[in-house]
């Protein structure tokens, strides 16, 4: 294991278990679309790149604030509300969404 995998940002919290920006990581889902009779989310299908990125992001803010909410200010979002997604104020590199 590399040394940047057990290095950490947040005392005792591995840096794989958090994304950019500190905030946990979105849902992955691989092919085929529909297994088990779980299906893949429509916008991640539609080929629109803009709305998977936004989609992702989202999803980042959710489980955040969810499972760990005392990251929430690190990822944009303040007082548990995600930023708006054209507010980059945060620094986070995500003006154009």
């Amino acid at each position: 294991m590399a040394d940047a995998e057990i290095a950490t940002d947040v005392e005792g919290v591995p840096r794989s278990q958090h994304g950019a920006g500190g905030l946990l990581d979105y849902p992955h889902y691989t092919r085929p679309a529909e297994f088990s009779g779980l299906r893949a989310p429509e916008v991640l299908l539609n080929g629109d790149h803009l709305e998977i990125r936004r989609w992702r992001r989202e999803q980042q803010l959710r489980k955040t604030l969810a499972n760990r909410p005392d990251l929430a200010g690190r990822g944009g979002a303040e007082q548990g509300r995600p930023q708006a997604a054209g507010d980059d104020s945060a620094g986070n590199g995500l003006r154009d969404l």
